[in-house]
């Protein structure tokens, strides 16, 4: 059973609640609508090497020098499994992982990466499955 403390009301949100309430529904809906609304995009960023994620683009960095045979090719195709092998070759010899060792590329899932390290550690065992 999951129990939750009493939601305590600090003074900001009483007075908040006690000055709206006598508004009536019309002021709160106007609040609420202003919150849930999505606010337009900030100007693009000054630096043009900036990028998404915890760094920037590299001085010189351009879009055209990306190789673009594999972008579309299915994991399937022979050029994807190909691709595939020699990142995992790679990956191996970078890090120095034993050869009777085994790197697998999965799917950019918690779940999926979960549930491999799991039966990995635990082994086969029997399961009851409810639908």
């Amino acid at each position: 059973m999951l129990r939750f403390a009493p939601r305590v009301a600090t003074r900001a949100a009483a007075a908040f609640q006690s000055s709206h309430v006598a508004a009536g529904s019309a002021a709160t809906q106007a609040l609420t609508a202003r919150w849930m609304s999505a606010a337009a995009p900030g100007p693009k960023p000054a630096n043009p090497e900036f990028s998404s994620g915890p760094c920037k683009k590299h001085p010189g960095y351009n879009i055209s020098n990306l190789p673009t045979a594999v972008l579309g090719r299915s994991h399937r195709s022979k050029l994807g499994k190909e691709r595939l092998a020699l990142a995992i070759n790679e990956t191996k010899r970078m890090l120095g992982i034993p050869e009777d060792y085994l790197v697998g590329i999965v799917p950019a899932s918690d779940t999926g990466a979960y549930e491999m390290a799991m039966w990995n550690m635990l082994g086969a065992k029997d399961i009851d499955i409810c639908h």
